[in-house]
Protein backbone atom coordinates (compact mmCIF):
# COMPACT_ATOMS: atom_id res chain seq x y z
CA UNK A 1 0.00 0.00 0.00
CA UNK A 2 1.36 3.07 -0.63
CA UNK A 3 -0.33 6.22 0.74
CA UNK A 4 0.19 9.87 1.99
CA UNK A 5 3.25 10.72 -0.10
CA UNK A 6 4.06 13.92 -1.86
CA UNK A 7 6.49 15.39 -4.41
CA UNK A 8 7.46 18.61 -5.56
CA UNK A 9 7.78 18.44 -8.63
CA UNK A 10 6.24 14.72 -10.15
CA UNK A 11 5.46 11.07 -9.04
CA UNK A 12 4.20 11.64 -5.34
CA UNK A 13 3.58 7.60 -4.69
CA UNK A 14 6.03 6.54 -6.93
CA UNK A 15 9.19 7.65 -9.76
CA UNK A 16 9.82 5.66 -12.18
CA UNK A 17 8.36 2.94 -10.33
CA UNK A 18 7.20 -0.97 -10.76
CA UNK A 19 4.33 -1.69 -8.65
CA UNK A 20 2.30 -5.19 -8.73
CA UNK A 21 -0.68 -5.55 -6.81
CA UNK A 22 -0.45 -2.49 -5.17
CA UNK A 23 -3.21 0.28 -3.36
CA UNK A 24 -1.67 3.56 -4.31
CA UNK A 25 -4.36 6.26 -2.77
CA UNK A 26 -3.77 9.67 -0.84
CA UNK A 27 -1.03 10.68 -2.97
CA UNK A 28 -0.13 13.90 -3.99
CA UNK A 29 2.23 16.39 -6.36
CA UNK A 30 2.69 19.52 -7.22
CA UNK A 31 3.85 19.08 -11.00
CA UNK A 32 1.97 16.14 -12.57
CA UNK A 33 1.57 12.06 -11.65
CA UNK A 34 0.00 12.37 -7.97
CA UNK A 35 -0.21 8.19 -8.00
CA UNK A 36 2.97 7.53 -10.08
CA UNK A 37 5.36 9.60 -12.77
CA UNK A 38 7.13 7.21 -15.40
CA UNK A 39 7.59 3.23 -14.38
CA UNK A 40 5.02 0.60 -14.62
CA UNK A 41 2.00 -0.53 -12.94
CA UNK A 42 0.37 -4.19 -12.48
CA UNK A 43 -2.94 -4.73 -11.36
CA UNK A 44 -2.60 -1.66 -8.98
CA UNK A 45 -6.12 0.18 -7.85
CA UNK A 46 -5.40 4.32 -7.86
CA UNK A 47 -7.87 6.34 -6.56
CA UNK A 48 -8.09 9.51 -4.77
CA UNK A 49 -4.60 10.68 -6.35
CA UNK A 50 -3.96 14.61 -6.85
CA UNK A 51 -1.81 16.65 -9.07
CA UNK A 52 -1.78 20.31 -9.55
CA UNK A 53 -1.17 20.12 -13.63
CA UNK A 54 -2.15 16.63 -15.09
CA UNK A 55 -2.39 13.44 -14.00
CA UNK A 56 -3.71 12.74 -11.00
CA UNK A 57 -3.47 9.03 -10.75
CA UNK A 58 -0.90 8.69 -13.37
CA UNK A 59 1.86 10.35 -15.73
CA UNK A 60 4.04 8.60 -18.32
CA UNK A 61 3.29 5.35 -16.63
CA UNK A 62 2.46 2.07 -18.78
CA UNK A 63 -0.35 0.56 -16.77
CA UNK A 64 -1.85 -2.84 -17.31
CA UNK A 65 -5.46 -4.50 -15.62
CA UNK A 66 -5.20 -1.20 -13.24
CA UNK A 67 -7.97 0.35 -12.15
CA UNK A 68 -7.33 4.61 -12.06
CA UNK A 69 -10.48 6.69 -11.03
CA UNK A 70 -11.59 9.26 -8.90
CA UNK A 71 -8.59 11.33 -8.65
CA UNK A 72 -8.49 15.01 -8.97
CA UNK A 73 -6.41 17.44 -10.68
CA UNK A 74 -6.13 21.78 -10.03
CA UNK A 75 -6.11 22.78 -12.95
CA UNK A 76 -8.06 22.80 -16.21
CA UNK A 77 -7.08 19.62 -18.18
CA UNK A 78 -10.42 18.03 -17.19
CA UNK A 79 -8.97 15.28 -20.17
CA UNK A 80 -6.20 14.47 -17.71
CA UNK A 81 -7.65 13.89 -14.35
CA UNK A 82 -7.10 10.43 -14.12
CA UNK A 83 -4.52 9.19 -16.39
CA UNK A 84 -1.96 11.67 -18.77
CA UNK A 85 0.37 9.83 -21.50
CA UNK A 86 1.23 6.75 -20.58
CA UNK A 87 0.41 3.67 -22.38
CA UNK A 88 -3.03 1.21 -21.10
CA UNK A 89 -4.03 -2.15 -21.39
CA UNK A 90 -7.12 -3.44 -20.07
CA UNK A 91 -7.51 -0.93 -17.54
CA UNK A 92 -10.46 0.86 -16.03
CA UNK A 93 -10.38 5.09 -15.85
CA UNK A 94 -12.07 7.97 -17.21
CA UNK A 95 -11.92 9.39 -20.07
CA UNK A 96 -10.20 7.14 -21.83
CA UNK A 97 -7.95 8.81 -23.86
CA UNK A 98 -6.09 5.99 -24.64
CA UNK A 99 -6.33 3.09 -27.97
CA UNK A 100 -4.98 -0.16 -25.45
CA UNK A 101 -7.10 -3.20 -25.67
CA UNK A 102 -9.75 -3.77 -23.01
CA UNK A 103 -10.01 -0.53 -21.64
CA UNK A 104 -13.30 0.17 -19.86
CA UNK A 105 -14.70 3.86 -18.55
CA UNK A 106 -17.40 2.34 -16.17
CA UNK A 107 -17.42 2.92 -12.62
CA UNK A 108 -15.60 0.27 -11.50
CA UNK A 109 -17.90 -0.93 -8.65
CA UNK A 110 -15.73 -0.81 -5.01
CA UNK A 111 -17.65 -2.53 -2.31
CA UNK A 112 -17.07 1.03 -0.40
CA UNK A 113 -15.01 3.29 -1.81
CA UNK A 114 -16.47 6.36 1.39
CA UNK A 115 -14.39 3.85 3.68
CA UNK A 116 -11.79 3.21 1.74
CA UNK A 117 -12.84 -0.86 1.15
CA UNK A 118 -11.49 -0.84 -2.27
CA UNK A 119 -12.48 -4.34 -3.01
CA UNK A 120 -14.57 -5.30 -6.14
CA UNK A 121 -17.77 -5.78 -5.65
CA UNK A 122 -19.93 -8.66 -7.25
CA UNK A 123 -21.06 -7.30 -10.37
CA UNK A 124 -18.37 -5.26 -11.03
CA UNK A 125 -17.01 -4.58 -14.70
CA UNK A 126 -13.75 -4.98 -13.49
CA UNK A 127 -13.98 -8.44 -12.57
CA UNK A 128 -13.16 -10.79 -15.44
CA UNK A 129 -12.09 -8.01 -17.19
CA UNK A 130 -8.14 -8.07 -17.03
CA UNK A 131 -5.69 -9.83 -19.30
CA UNK A 132 -3.90 -13.13 -18.02
CA UNK A 133 -0.64 -11.72 -19.90
CA UNK A 134 -0.25 -8.92 -17.77
CA UNK A 135 -1.38 -10.43 -14.15
CA UNK A 136 1.74 -10.70 -11.88
CA UNK A 137 2.81 -13.84 -10.59
CA UNK A 138 2.43 -13.21 -7.15
CA UNK A 139 -0.77 -13.31 -4.95
CA UNK A 140 -3.33 -10.11 -4.65
CA UNK A 141 -3.23 -7.60 -2.22
CA UNK A 142 -5.24 -9.62 0.47
CA UNK A 143 -3.58 -12.83 -0.02
CA UNK A 144 -5.80 -14.17 -1.96
CA UNK A 145 -5.06 -16.46 -5.53
CA UNK A 146 -4.77 -13.68 -8.71
CA UNK A 147 -6.85 -15.68 -10.64
CA UNK A 148 -9.99 -16.72 -10.12
CA UNK A 149 -12.81 -18.14 -12.41
CA UNK A 150 -9.94 -18.40 -14.98
CA UNK A 151 -9.53 -14.40 -15.99
CA UNK A 152 -7.83 -11.77 -13.97
CA UNK A 153 -9.84 -8.92 -12.68
CA UNK A 154 -8.46 -5.40 -12.99
CA UNK A 155 -7.07 -3.80 -10.07
CA UNK A 156 -5.47 -4.98 -6.77
CA UNK A 157 -7.79 -7.19 -5.40
CA UNK A 158 -9.43 -10.79 -6.84
CA UNK A 159 -13.21 -11.19 -6.58
CA UNK A 160 -13.05 -14.78 -4.97
CA UNK A 161 -16.71 -15.37 -5.48
CA UNK A 162 -16.62 -18.84 -7.96
CA UNK A 163 -20.40 -19.36 -8.18
CA UNK A 164 -23.19 -18.65 -10.64
CA UNK A 165 -24.23 -14.84 -10.46
CA UNK A 166 -27.71 -13.62 -12.27
CA UNK A 167 -27.85 -10.23 -13.51
CA UNK A 168 -30.81 -7.73 -13.72
CA UNK A 169 -30.91 -4.39 -15.36
CA UNK A 170 -34.20 -2.51 -15.99
CA UNK A 171 -33.08 -1.46 -19.70
CA UNK A 172 -31.92 -4.67 -20.41
CA UNK A 173 -32.57 -5.46 -24.25
CA UNK A 174 -31.78 -8.98 -24.37
CA UNK A 175 -33.14 -10.20 -21.69
CA UNK A 176 -32.05 -14.76 -21.87
CA UNK A 177 -32.13 -16.93 -18.97
CA UNK A 178 -30.25 -17.53 -16.78
CA UNK A 179 -28.96 -14.31 -16.96
CA UNK A 180 -25.42 -14.84 -15.97
CA UNK A 181 -24.38 -11.49 -17.40
CA UNK A 182 -24.84 -8.32 -18.56
CA UNK A 183 -25.81 -8.75 -21.97
CA UNK A 184 -28.37 -11.00 -21.39
CA UNK A 185 -29.31 -9.70 -18.30
CA UNK A 186 -33.61 -9.99 -16.97
CA UNK A 187 -35.73 -7.15 -16.24
CA UNK A 188 -37.30 -8.19 -13.78
CA UNK A 189 -35.35 -9.43 -10.07
CA UNK A 190 -38.51 -11.76 -9.80
CA UNK A 191 -37.32 -13.80 -13.07
CA UNK A 192 -33.46 -13.49 -12.13
CA UNK A 193 -34.89 -14.98 -8.50
CA UNK A 194 -36.50 -17.69 -9.84
CA UNK A 195 -33.97 -19.46 -11.70
CA UNK A 196 -30.82 -18.89 -9.00
CA UNK A 197 -30.51 -22.06 -7.24
CA UNK A 198 -29.55 -22.43 -3.48
CA UNK A 199 -26.40 -19.97 -2.49
CA UNK A 200 -26.40 -18.73 -6.28
CA UNK A 201 -26.16 -14.48 -5.90
CA UNK A 202 -28.62 -11.99 -7.79
CA UNK A 203 -27.31 -8.91 -8.64
CA UNK A 204 -29.40 -6.19 -9.78
CA UNK A 205 -28.31 -2.89 -11.57
CA UNK A 206 -29.59 0.57 -10.14
CA UNK A 207 -33.11 1.86 -11.55
CA UNK A 208 -36.82 1.02 -10.39
CA UNK A 209 -38.34 -2.16 -10.38
CA UNK A 210 -42.02 -2.76 -10.29
CA UNK A 211 -43.19 -5.73 -12.59
CA UNK A 212 -42.77 -9.48 -12.87
CA UNK A 213 -43.95 -11.91 -10.68
CA UNK A 214 -44.14 -15.82 -10.17
CA UNK A 215 -47.33 -18.48 -9.45
CA UNK A 216 -46.66 -19.76 -6.06
CA UNK A 217 -50.05 -21.77 -5.63
CA UNK A 218 -53.07 -21.17 -7.76
CA UNK A 219 -53.48 -17.33 -8.71
CA UNK A 220 -51.33 -16.24 -6.16
CA UNK A 221 -47.87 -14.16 -7.19
CA UNK A 222 -45.18 -13.39 -5.32
CA UNK A 223 -42.74 -10.73 -6.56
CA UNK A 224 -39.34 -9.37 -5.51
Amino acid sequence: TVTCNSATGGGGGGYYATYNNCMITGNSAQFTGGGNFFGALNNCTIVGNYARIRGGGADSTTLNNCIIYYNTIGSHYSSYTNTANGVLNYCCTTPNNFSGPGNITNAPGFVDLAAGNLRLQIGSPCINAGSNAFAPASPDLDGNPRIVNGTVDMGAYENQYQGPVHYVRPSSATPVPPYTNWATAAIYIQDAVSVAQAGELVVADAGVYSGGNTIIYGQEANCV
